[in-house]
């Protein structure tokens, strides 16, 4: 197990109450790998799974691109706040699966029009068609 030290390289923005809304930090490892990560505080924390900020790492170690894919990044987030979009979006694949645990649940529950057959079927369905072709994108983008 790799052990890391964090560190802030930089405030990047604060936001109008003077919190700081987007930085950047430097991740290191004991092999010596340096990687980039960003934090940036969400303003509506709905849309992000209730977290209030999102860290995400850069995939770099170098300091320009880091800077650039932040900036880029944060204001991703902010246009998809505005639109009213979820920032942490999660792919069809994910949320099939999350349909299916609900259904099978109220399957073994005996809910009422919730049958072991129909739940086969929709397995069956979702396997050989949905996930094949859109199981990666985004749901947000369906």
């Amino acid at each position: 197990m790799l052990r890391f030290s964090t560190k802030m390289v930089e405030e990047l923005v604060r936001d109008e109450d003077d919190n700081v809304a987007l930085a950047l930090f430097l991740r290191s490892f004991e092999n010596g790998k340096k990687v980039f990560y960003t934090r940036m505080k969400v303003a509506k924390t709905e849309l992000a799974q209730n977290q209030k900020y999102i860290r995400e790492s850069l995939k770099t170690d170098d300091y320009a691109k880091a800077k650039q894919a932040a900036y880029l990044r944060y204001s991703e987030i902010t246009q998809r706040q505005t639109q009213g979009l979820n920032i942490k979006s999660i792919s069809v694949a994910q949320s099939l699966d999350s349909f299916i645990g609900d259904y099978q649940d109220k399957v073994s529950k005996g809910q009422s029009g919730y049958t072991a057959n129909i739940l086969r079927n929709l397995r069956k369905s979702i396997d050989i068609y949905w996930r094949e072709y859109i199981g990666k994108k985004n749901l947000d983008d369906v």
